[in-house]
């Protein structure tokens, strides 16, 4: 199971770089903001499926069936491991440039800095962007952000990458 989790986190920080690439080419090309956040949600998803693989050598679940849902996931974590992701987020909330989140606060945009409720408003991101025509014909007023994939995809990977656990050597 150590091998599959380590696969399975590789695929993770593979579709992160992508989506950090697709964000970044969407400065000149608003087209590709969507499969940025299809890849980011992908990425985060597979991040914390590595994760609680590595931490109960079981793979993730609900009802004896495959999910994309990976604010379930997290919830299924042990304690001292949300913990410690959350107080990751924390800090990295604490040190990041906001700017860009007044500027989303002012076109009445809430956005929540809590790690958690996050989770709970992108764990659809993956199934319903994906075919983003679709997503856009049934909710124009639904409007989707990932603002702080960045910081909640490095408090997980980090929890991964802990040396005290060695799962990746």
């Amino acid at each position: 199971m150590k091998e599959r989790a380590k696969a399975v986190y590789g695929s993770a920080l593979a579709y992160a770089r992508a989506a950090s690439a697709l964000n970044a080419a969407a400065r000149s090309d608003m087209s590709l903001l969507l499969p940025s956040m299809v890849n980011a949600a992908l990425a985060l998803e597979l991040c914390l499926k590595a994760l609680y693989e590595f931490e109960t050598d079981m793979e993730f679940k609900v009802q004896g069936r495959y999910s994309h849902d990976f604010h379930a996931l997290f919830k299924l974590l042990p304690n001292d491991t949300k913990s410690r992701i959350n107080s990751h987020f924390a800090n990295a909330l604490a040190s990041r440039d906001m700017r860009d989140i007044k500027v989303f606060e002012n076109m009445q945009t809430v956005v929540s800095l809590n790690l958690e409720r996050n989770l709970a408003d992108w764990a659809s991101i993956f199934t319903e962007l994906r075919y983003a025509h679709q997503f856009v014909e049934t909710h124009k007023d639904k409007q989707k952000t990932m603002l702080f994939f960045p910081e909640i995809m490095a408090a997980v990977s980090d929890s991964v990458s802990r040396p005290d656990r060695n799962w990746l050597s």
